[in-house]
């Protein structure tokens, strides 16, 4: 015990020097008129104090793995649901039986341009915030005012053209006032737009909301570059990859919380050179609309769109020339799942894109 005590004096001396050379750093760098990146300095701030803490958590053992078991176990079960599910489930009911949001996990849906993939990150809002969790959405392309009229489309299933311009029947403008107190009364979310993110600003916020309302989902719309100075394709890919371990490790792994985010697809269907995404995403999930083929041989009742599970490190992916069904209701913002669920692309379009 006395050599226990001792060694704390020990840490507790080495911990107090370490902060007192970080204040006396970041006093200088407080000084510095030429130091004027906040985000910066609020990111190597907060980190500091995270790497302190972390460095200088005594422990007077190390546990063997089954003294942690039963707490392992108890996580385990905590963990499941009653309809069978593990995790956070999905607002699409068939994407369970291969994944759920777990913590420390990303899950990528991937899409073309102006197919939808903030309405998929938007459907799976609505979905988290009706069972009572604390979201945030980090936005890259929708302000608020835009981003509001397509929430309350969704929540009221009123067109959202409708909500703009005002002209909606007494039934309508009821079920969009029924949203609107749902949104300030119940949900417990933050809706940041910013076209420029860079890694440390949002770390920085996403460390300053978890103490704020200790969110239990975060929506990440989408990953892209924004440092104009990247012009080679291997540049733009390499650091659509850096985004994504960030997602994975530094937000997912480090908050301990599921993290969903989107990237867009080429003309071809497909992220080229994307092994350095797929080596850090937990799954992806290809969603495109069905080609006119696929929609005659399918028919109307099994929707105009459809999802694939591409890759999976939590669960099965979907068979070869296999998908699932939804139909997108664009003017209400709304993707709802088809009855039957998986069809076989018919012989003749096995291979194709939706260009050919």
């Amino acid at each position: 015990e006395e050599y226990l005590h001792l060694c704390n004096i020990v840490i507790s001396l080495s911990f107090k020097r370490e902060v007192y050379k970080n204040i006396k750093d970041f006093e200088k760098r407080a000084l510095d008129v030429n130091d004027l990146d906040l985000n910066k300095l609020n990111y190597d701030l907060v980190n500091n104090i995270d790497n302190l803490a972390i460095k200088y958590t005594s422990k007077e053992e190390v546990p063997l793995f089954a003294d942690k078991l039963d707490n392992i176990l108890k996580e385990i079960e905590e963990r499941r649901n009653e309809n069978g599910s593990y995790g956070i489930p999905s607002a699409f009911k068939e994407l369970n039986n291969y994944f759920s949001y777990e913590k420390g996990e990303l899950i990528l849906y991937m899409a073309r341009r102006k197919h939808g993939k903030s309405v998929i990150g938007m459907n799976e809002l609505v979905h988290k915030l009706k069972m009572g969790l604390p979201c945030v959405y980090f936005d890259t392309e929708m302000q608020d005012t835009l981003f509001t009229t397509r929430l309350l489309s969704n929540l009221s299933q009123v067109e959202e053209q409708k909500i703009k311009n005002g002209i909606m029947t007494d039934k309508e403008l009821e079920s969009v006032r029924n949203s609107t107190l749902f949104l300030k009364n119940k949900a417990i979310f933050s809706h940041i737009y910013d076209p420029t993110w860079t890694r440390e600003k949002l770390y920085t916020h996403a460390k300053i909301l978890k103490h704020k309302i200790n969110f239990q989902f975060l929506i990440h719309d989408y990953l892209k570059i924004t440092d104009n100075a990247m012009t080679s394709s291997s540049e733009q890919y390499n650091e659509l990859g850096n985004w994504t371990n960030f997602l994975k490790n530094d937000i997912a792994g480090g908050l301990d919380i599921p993290v969903l985010s989107m990237v867009q697809l080429n003309r071809n269907g497909d992220i080229s050179d994307s092994d350095k995404i797929e080596r850090y995403a937990t799954a992806g999930i290809k969603w495109t609309p069905k080609t006119p083929e696929e929609l005659i041989t399918d028919g109307k009742e099994y929707g105009n769109y459809k999802m694939e599970v591409m890759f999976n490190r939590i669960g099965g992916e979907i068979k070869d020339d296999e998908y699932l069904n939804y139909w997108f209701d664009k003017p209400k913002l709304t993707i709802h799942q088809c009855e039957n669920i998986k069809r076989e692309s018919p012989s003749f379009m096995k291979g194709k894109t939706n260009e050919d």
